[in-house]
C-alpha cells in the first residue's frame, strides 16, 4: 500500500528568507564569539589586540547582525 501525498513545496521567497535567517544567525554567533574572545585577550594582555585592530568595528558588525537576527526570528514567528 503506497500512499502518495503532495508535499508542500517551498517557494523561492521562503527559501531566500530561510537562507537570510541562517546567514545572519551564523554571522551574529561568529562575530559575537570573536568579539568577546578578542576583548578578553585585550583586557588580559593590555593592548594586545587594540594596537592592531579596532574592536569597535567588530562590535558594530555584531550589533547589526544581532538586530537582523532578532528581526528575522520575530518575523518567522508571525508566519
Amino acid at each position: 500500500m503506497s500512499q502518495t501525498e503532495a508535499k508542500p513545496v517551498a517557494t523561492s521567497s521562503q527559501s531566500l528568507f530561510w537562507f537570510l535567517k541562517k546567514l545572519t544567525e551564523q554571522i551574529f554567533i561568529s562575530s559575537l564569539v570573536t568579539y568577546l574572545g578578542l576583548l578578553l585577550l585585550d583586557k588580559i594582555f593590555e593592548n594586545f589586540v587594540s594596537n592592531y585592530f579596532d574592536l569597535s568595528i567588530l562590535l558594530v558588525v555584531t550589533l547589526i547582525s544581532g538586530l537582523l537576527t532578532s528581526l528575522l526570528r520575530d518575523d518567522l514567528k508571525n508566519h
